[in-house]
Formats: C-alpha cells, structure tokens, sequence
C-alpha cells in the first residue's frame, strides 16, 4: 500500500537518524565513528557523482507507477481497428498490442485486454458505457519488461462502488494485519489521449509479487474457482479448480493433494498450511463482508501460494466488499464461517478451539486497529480528498461525482439495463435523497438537502436504480456500514465471550 505506507516509514527512518545523531556513544562507538571518517574520506568527488546517478536511476526504475499521495496518469496507444474491436467484443478479452505512457515514461509493445466477470458482463450489456476494467501486461511481448518490478497491473472500473474505494480499503486493512498485499494507487487512464477516467490500479499477483513477497519463490501458485477443498480422491484431475498460474512443467500436484488429504483426514494442519494466513483471510472477509471471496457462493477471488512446505492465502479482489456482493448488512454474523461446512478449508481450521480463538482475535484486531473507525475514517478522508479533483472530472462515472461526495453515508445501486424514472437515481427512502455529507463526505451529522424532485441525479442518463430493488447489487453508505459493523461485531463478540 504505497500511498499510505511509505510515508510511516520514512518517518520512522528520519527518527532513527534523529536518535542516532543525539546519541552519545561509548569508546566503541566513537572508534567505529573515526573509521568510518577515514573512509569516507577516501570517496573522490567522481566517486560522489557516479553514486548519486545510480540513486537518481534507481529512483526512476522504483517509482514509475506507485508513488506516494498522488493520482498517476495512465495513457494507452491502440491501433485504432484493435480498440474498436475490443469495444466490440469485449466478453473475448482478447489481447491488444499497444504502447503505454506511465507518469511520462514509455514502454513500448505491452498488451491490454478487457477483464472482470460480473462487472466485464454488466458493461458489455449496457448501452450506455464502454467503461470496461483493463488488464495490461509489460512482459508478453516484451520479455522480461517490467515497470517498478511488476509485470502486469489491472485497472478496475468501480461499477459497483461510488466510493471508488472498496478495493484500496480492503487491501489496506489486509497489509495492516501482515496479508501479502497487493500495492494499489490510482491513475486517470487515457486511451488514445481520450480521457476515460480514474481507475484504481491494482498490482497482480503473479510470479513477480510472489519473488517481491516471499524468501521461497519455486512454489505453485493457484488461482481456485469455486473450489471448496473436499475430498474427493488422489488423483489431481479431480480437483479442476485449482487453476494453475505457474509453470506446469514444475508444478508439483502431489503436495497440493497431500494438503487435502491432510486438512480432510488429519489433524496436523500446520504442516500443510500457513494456518496464520487463512485465519487472517477469514477475518478480513468476514470483517469487511466480502462475500465474492471464498467464503462466498463462489469460493473464489483469492490466490494460493505453495510456499516451501506449506500452502499460503493470498487476499484478491475487493470491489464488492463492505457488503455489496449478495447484499449482506452489517449484521451478517462472524460465526457464519465458524458453522459453514461447504467452506472446508476455514470449516475445518476452525473447529480447532486455538484456531477459533485466534481468528475470533483477529476479527476483533481490525476493527480495533486498521479499521478502527477514527483510522479508518482518516484513511478515507486523505484519500478521498487525494481523489476527489480527478473524481468531479470524470467523464464516464458510473453514478456521478454528487454520489461520491454522498458515498460514506447514502446506498446506491446498479442494475444493468435499468433506467431509473427520468434518469435519475431513486434515494435509499424512495426518491428521498436525505443526508448530504460535507464536500468530503465524511460527516455523517451534517444535514443536507434533497436533490430536485427527491431524486439524486445518475450519469448518462442513469443506469442505477433504487437501492435494494429486486437484482440490484447495493453499494451500503461506506462509513454507515463501516460504523454499523463495528458495532454489530463488538456485540458479537461479547455474546460470544459471555
């Protein structure tokens, strides 16, 4: 998490040099002080210079796309037939050859696609917008192209989410409890120096992240689609899955099925599992409601890493989160996980009393730590004020720069293909469009006043309808539900503790 992070570190770093310079040292420290004098002495001027060059290059290589609080720019170049293309048949997700502008520097040769399930479909049937999330990749026709070491990032369109921060928030929270966490920042993406708008950029997790984030780097690393982790034989072909994002030809599938016969039919979980990881996961899912995850219908968006010996979870995909995804409210029960045997990885973890424990204690860390409401509510104002320029000035928002200004306390909703009366959005309270948070949106006191005629304008003619209507995904008031959630899990947990 760049954005936030680097900025906790360098102030850390700049205390450590304070500390060090007020000490007073000992005989020792006063020797070892006179020596590294002389040495330094020994550097020559164009010994300086050389060192300063190699810094400058080194910071252009590590800082291109993930830089500290500010809003990237993203520019795409596509042969003009190749876009028109990929507009018109965007459920191919077929790769298109181009070249790429990041914060001013080029690369040439890199690949785009569209990409998403529920959010690529919701697009392509509707009329009204070409706002498709994008994948682009530095390496495929390119070997060994990279931008700040990573080879492919993804830009998320927000169709679900006025807030535009589902996604960041979520990973935050993940790299606050020690997740390996994809980084996230935003860009304004161009596609031909046509603007389309501000899109979270999210790093992929591939065998890039896994060397950024992890000592063993040999290991398999998967992607499961609705696979819940029953037992079924040793034979690997029965498990489909588990989709590989690795090399097949060192792929080692006994290990994989050694795990499900030992999370099925033994007790010694830690052998196989990274057992802090899947707690971990659980309680940020569970915690943040994400139910498009693997503890969701689906039982998927997440990755799974062979690291040496054990099996690691990886968080993914959050646009959904904070109840969107199958409209659970924030009273959805954090003993759901606990009782759900279809789940069979989590299930079986947490029949374990220690483990049980554990991830109650995590469940209970994020809502008083990253999630915490007055953290939480920082992050949310730094960041939205971060955005909100670039968010007032996009041209293709699903829901309009008021709805983001009105996203921490007022639901929303999509549903493709359904226009909402005269094309404007129905309130929470039937057209009563109610409380109208300050320009950051972060006070949910402050009284507002209703929009003409009760209803809250929708972009290009509207493509939200009322929330909770019938098949429309809700996007909750992000701090309401952050608030209501704390609350509903404090209580929880004293039941549970009673």
């Amino acid at each position: 998490m760049k954005m936030i992070k680097k900025r906790v570190v360098i102030s850390l770093l700049a205390m450590l040099v304070i500390l060090s310079g007020c000490s007073t040292g000992n005989a020792t420290s006063l020797e070892n002080e006179d020596e590294w004098t002389d040495n330094d002495a020994n550097y020559s001027a164009e010994e300086d210079e050389l060192l300063d060059e190699s810094e400058a290059d080194s910071d252009i290589e590590e800082n291109i796309l993930f830089r500290d609080d500010e809003v990237g720019e993203v520019k795409i170049y596509l042969d003009e037939e190749d876009y028109a293309d990929m507009l018109a048949n965007p459920l191919e997700e077929e790769w298109k050859q181009g070249d790429i502008v990041i914060n001013g520097v080029e690369f040439n040769d890199i690949a785009v696609r569209t990409k998403g399930n529920s959010s690529l479909m919701d697009v392509a049937d509707n009329e009204d917008s070409d706002r498709y999330s994008l994948k682009v990749d530095f390496d495929k026709y390119v070997d060994g192209q990279y931008v700040d070491g990573i080879e492919r990032i993804n830009l998320n369109n927000n169709l679900y989410d006025p807030s535009y921060l589902r996604d960041y928030l979520s990973y935050y929270i993940a790299d606050e409890i020690g997740l390996a966490t994809p980084d996230v920042t935003f860009v304004n993406v161009y596609i031909n120096d046509e603007l389309i708008g501000l899109f979270p950029c999210i790093e992929q997790v591939d065998e890039q992240f896994i060397e950024k984030n992890f000592t063993y780097t040999e290991g398999d690393l998967y992607q499961p689609e609705e696979e819940s982790y029953a037992w079924i034989d040793d034979n690997f072909e029965s498990y489909p899955g588990f989709e590989l994002e690795t090399d097949e030809d060192t792929q080692d599938t006994d290990m994989l099925v050694a795990m499900l016969n030992e999370l099925n039919s033994g007790d010694d979980y830690e052998s196989v599992l990274d057992v802090d990881s899947v707690l971990k996961y659980a309680a940020l899912v569970t915690t943040t409601v994400s139910m498009d995850s693997y503890i969701g219908k689906y039982q998927h968006n997440y990755y799974l890493y062979q690291n040496d010996d054990v099996y690691t979870m990886i968080p993914w995909d959050y646009n959904m989160g904070f109840g969107t995804f199958g409209n659970k409210d924030a009273t959805y029960s954090i003993s759901d996980i606990v009782n759900d045997s279809s789940n069979v990885l989590t299930y079986q973890l947490l029949q374990v009393d220690e483990y049980r424990e554990r991830y109650y204690q995590y469940v209970e860390d994020i809502i008083t730590g990253p999630m915490a409401y007055d953290n939480i509510s920082a992050v949310i104002e730094e960041v939205s004020d971060l955005i909100n320029p670039y968010v007032e000035n996009d041209p293709t928002s699903f829901y309009g720069y008021e709805a983001f200004l009105n996203a921490w306390t007022e639901d929303y909703s999509f549903q493709e293909n359904q226009q909402a009366p005269n094309g404007n959005q129905q309130g929470p309270n039937e057209g009563q469009q109610g409380l109208n948070p300050d320009p950051q949106g972060l006070n949910p006191d402050q009284q507002g006043q209703p929009g003409p005629n009760g209803n809250q304008q929708g972009p290009n003619g509207g493509m939200q309808t009322q929330a909770g209507e019938s098949g429309a995904q809700i996007a909750y008031g992000l701090l309401t539900f952050i608030d209501d959630r704390i609350n509903s899990i404090v209580q929880q947990l004293e039941s549970i503790d009673g």
